[in-house]
Order: C-alpha cells, then sequence, then structure tokens
C-alpha cells in the first residue's frame, strides 16, 4: 500500500495498492529503474563472466537482511491481527532466506574467486543504488529515494567492512611472512 501526498498542491491522499513480480536470475543487462512512484527500486542484475561457477547471482547480504527483517516484521503483524499470511509473502521470506543462506555457503566455502566477484558485484549495487536514488528523487519518488539510498549505505558499509577484513588479512599474511623471514635470517648460518 502506498499512499501519495502532495502538500504543495491540495491535501490530498491517493491510496494504490500494487503487486511486483521478482524472479530470478536476472538477465545480465543494464539495469533500469521503470517502477511505479514510491516503489523501491529492484535489485540490479548482475554480470556474468565466463567461468563463473555460481548459478545465482549474488546480491549484498545486508539488503537481504533487510527485506528478511521486513517481510518478518509484515508476517508479524498479519498475525497478530488474526489475519492470514498471503502464500506469496511466505514464499518471498522463504526465498529470501534460502537465498541469504546459499550465498554465506558459497562465500565461505568457495575461493577467493567466488569473493572477488561478490565485491564486484556489491561495488555495481553500490552504482546502481547511487543512480537509483539520484533518478527516483529526481523524479518526485521521495519514499522510493529514501530506500535506494538506504539500501546504498547498507551496501557502502558492507563493502567497507569487506575491504577492512580483506586489509586485516594482508597486513596478518605480512606480518607471518615478517616473522618467518626473521626466524629465517637467525637460524642461516651466515646470519652468525
Amino acid at each position: 500500500m502506498v499512499r501519495i501526498r502532495e502538500p504543495l498542491t491540495a491535501q490530498q491522499l491517493e491510496t494504490t495498492t500494487e503487486r511486483w513480480l521478482v524472479i530470478d536470475p536476472v538477465p545480465a543487462a543494464v539495469p533500469t529503474v521503470a517502477g511505479p512512484k514510491g516503489k523501491a527500486p529492484p535489485v540490479p542484475a548482475p554480470t556474468r563472466e565466463p567461468g563463473n561457477r555460481s548459478a545465482r547471482p549474488l546480491h549484498s547480504l545486508s539488503v537481504l537482511a533487510f527485506d528478511q527483517e521486513r517481510l518478518e516484521r509484515k508476517i508479524v503483524a498479519l498475525r497478530q491481527a488474526r489475519r492470514p499470511v498471503p502464500p506469496e509473502v511466505a514464499q518471498q521470506h522463504q526465498d529470501i532466506m534460502q537465498r541469504s543462506q546459499w550465498q554465506r555457503a558459497q562465500l565461505e566455502q568457495g575461493g577467493p574467486a567466488i569473493r572477488r566477484e561478490y565485491m564486484a558485484q556489491l561495488e555495481r549495487q553500490l552504482q546502481f543504488y547511487t543512480e537509483a536514488a539520484r533518478r527516483l528523487g529526481n523524479d518526485g519518488s521521495r519514499e522510493a529515494a529514501k530506500e535506494a539510498l538506504y539500501r546504498r549505505n547498507l551496501v557502502e558499509n558492507e563493502l567497507q567492512r569487506l575491504r577492512r577484513h580483506v586489509i586485516g588479512l594482508y597486513l596478518e599474511v605480512l606480518g607471518d611472512l615478517h616473522v618467518c623471514k626473521s626466524k629465517a635470517l637467525k637460524s642461516s648460518p651466515t646470519a652468525h
């Protein structure tokens, strides 16, 4: 349910209910934001490199958690109101949980290639949500622009955490190499 209000022209409320269907995997075309006013932008389309092992597109785990939490709040509200949970809402929740679990397993078990692919996908999502927020704001879709900006911030924070983690690992490896080199130098016969 979306409420559109234009207080500058007249005090009016217009209520619109819309349904969206999201089908994965999305083709590797350039993503566009062409949804109804007041709706959040869709997730950007992933690009596929040859030799890519993952069959599913990679999404920001932070954005997935945000979407999952939103659906859980909706389900709780419906149950508290003693209303049935629509099957499509339950299915969306299940799909997000499965996607998140699958992706976590891929990132934990996969090698450096899937982590690089994930970071590259996060970079694309960051750019997509930045452009979407700007475009939606210019189109007057203030709420949708705020949501796109929130999603952009989630992706940006996730990228920063990943970069800090990668740098920390790199420094740890460098430290280990330095310790190994120092030990090797101390134990070599030419060092005495």
